[in-house]
């Protein structure tokens, strides 16, 4: 019986190992790469996307087209994603890292899908590029002909070629650090000559963004060599410590010493021995670790290189430490007008006094799930405050606006964070329940928060009993519009206040007592 091919022997996986090893060029092998991909799976064209190191955006860095498909790349320099996307880049390669649409005119609609119909694309893969565990970009497939069928093993190769695609991106990026980690292994026995060599190539090419140096025995959890800035100054001897140094304590001197905060995911680990010993075995030779330290206003790259001292076996650490505050800089104004610009789109969709979503901002979300056509039936929830006037006019309006609060806040807790949750002004509050898929259990949800409407202490021996009424138009998505669909639920809410309040009423054509489903909430009267 012949043996199954694995993934990995796949022809385009073998052939793309071979144009990678076989070229010196990064970019150029990429290139080829890519122009593989996309002939194999017919696609119209093939991209990489790296994510910003703000993660606010990304840039199309490489890209190849197909015959009569139009190149897009100078058209992508810089991508916001919130211009294309109401969630984070990353959440949308939750599953299996994949972002897949075999159809785009199936997709929902909003501004991703208009930007890729605006490139005749007809569908598109996306997969997910990682570093360490954190997002950095993701390669692409268009199909610009027709709609595109990927089976599962097909989207595994693009798994694997993505994997593979950024070995390379990745070596180019630190090519000449690796350059240095290369030194170290092939001649680890001459370490103090070569050191001051390396040192040197450091400080050259990284000019006056380079910090210092650091080489330490992981295995013996020390610093062996001292730690030297560009002119040769021992920073070792500023923090109080000679050489050998404990490696776990000088690190835990320099983090309480100068506030150091970590900003790359896993950057602490750098700082004990055995922590970085597992880094070593878990297959990173060389990684950059971010950190900030406080006392200095300073944002520092680490640039870590593991490798095995031949002579001993133990494991090596080299630490080549780089100033990169100017990028941070622009980041750290970058996050603070993203802050204030949040800031200001929360204050426009949400209610002042109940944080819940205001009329304008519910509005469109809820036309958005009822123009749908996805076969969902959605419900529409109308919910008034019972004799709130009375309430203003004997209490004044500081106690109606504790009302409003009690009520917004039941709102919160009875019903699920997806639905929309809203105070269209006044006392009239809007709840769309965007999936029912069991009508008696909606039922039991306007019954349960109707129930835990009670009182509303006002002073410490005065309260207040408060009630609710509520209406309740439900209909299939696509099959009605906003403003009959409150329309109906306005009048269902009209039968609840007529017919003793505390209670809710689902609308019908005919509305009458015996024609239309009605729950109330028996409680006694206080």
């Amino acid at each position: 019986m012949k043996k199954k091919r694995t993934i990995y022997e796949s022809a385009i996986i073998e052939n793309a190992l071979d144009v990678i090893f076989g070229q010196s060029d990064a970019a150029s092998a990429i290139h080829t790469v890519l122009g593989m991909l996309g002939e194999h799976f017919s696609a119209g064209r093939a991209y990489i996307f790296e994510d910003g190191i703000d993660n606010l955006g990304g840039k199309n860095t490489y890209e190849w087209c197909a015959a009569q498909v139009a190149p897009q790349e100078d058209n992508f320099k810089h991508v916001s994603y919130k211009d294309v996307l109401d969630c984070p880049i990353s959440e949308l390669f939750e599953e299996n890292s994949v972002w897949y649409r075999s159809d785009l005119s199936k997709m929902e609609d909003g501004p991703l899908k208009e930007l890729l119909l605006n490139q005749n694309i007809k569908a598109v893969i996306l997969v997910a590029l990682f570093e360490y565990g954190d997002f950095v970009g993701f390669i692409g497939l268009d199909f610009c002909d027709a709609p595109k069928e990927l089976s599962s093993e097909q989207i595994e190769i693009l798994r694997v070629m993505a994997k593979i695609i950024f070995y390379v991106i990745s070596g180019a990026k630190y090519a000449e650090l690796r350059g240095l980690a290369s030194s170290l292994q092939e001649r680890s026995r001459d370490l103090k000559n070569q050191l001051s060599t390396e040192r040197k190539a450091f400080f050259d090419v990284m000019g006056n963004n380079a910090l210092f140096t650091v080489h330490s025995d992981l295995t013996d959890g020390l610093i062996i060599e001292d730690i030297l800035a560009p002119d040769g100054s021992s920073l070792l001897a500023a923090l109080g410590f000679s050489v050998p140094a404990p490696y776990d304590e000088e690190g835990r001197a320099f983090i309480e010493n100068n506030q150091v905060e970590m900003i790359t995911p896993n950057a602490a680990r750098c700082f004990q021995h055995k922590e970085a010993i597992n880094i070593f075995y878990e297959g990173i030779g060389s990684a950059p670790y971010d950190i900030y330290i406080g006392s200095t206003d300073m944002y520092v790259r680490m640039n870590v290189i593991f490798y095995k001292n031949q002579d001993n076996g133990h494991i090596m650490c080299y630490c080549m430490c780089t100033d990169i505050s100017e990028q941070y800089k622009e980041i750290r104004q970058l996050k603070k007008l993203e802050t204030i610009n949040e800031q200001l789109k929360y204050e426009s969709t949400h209610d002042g006094t109940t944080r819940l979503l205001n009329k304008s901002a519910a509005q469109e979300q809820i036309k958005t799930c009822i123009n749908r056509k996805d076969g969902k039936t959605g419900a529409l929830v109308l919910i008034d405050i019972d004799s709130f006037k009375s309430i203003n006019d004997r209490f004044g309006h500081t106690v109606g606006d504790k009302a409003i609060l009690s009520v917004a806040e039941t709102i919160r807790k009875r019903f699920r964070q997806t639905d929309v949750l809203s105070r269209f002004g006044g006392d009239e509050f809007v709840v769309f329940i965007k999936d029912v898929s069991n009508p008696s259990g909606l039922m039991d949800r306007i019954a349960d928060f109707l129930s835990h409407v009670t009182e509303l202490v006002i002073e410490k021996d005065r309260s207040v009993y408060l009630t609710c009424s509520a209406g309740i138009a439900i209909a299939k998505n696509g099959e009605t519009d906003f403003d009959t669909l409150y329309r109906h639920a306005d009048t269902a809410l009209y039968v609840s206040k007529n017919n003793g309040k505390n209670r809710y009423y689902v609308y019908s054509e005919e509305m009458r007592l015996e024609d239309a489903s009605v729950g109330s909430v028996e409680l006694s009267p206080q």
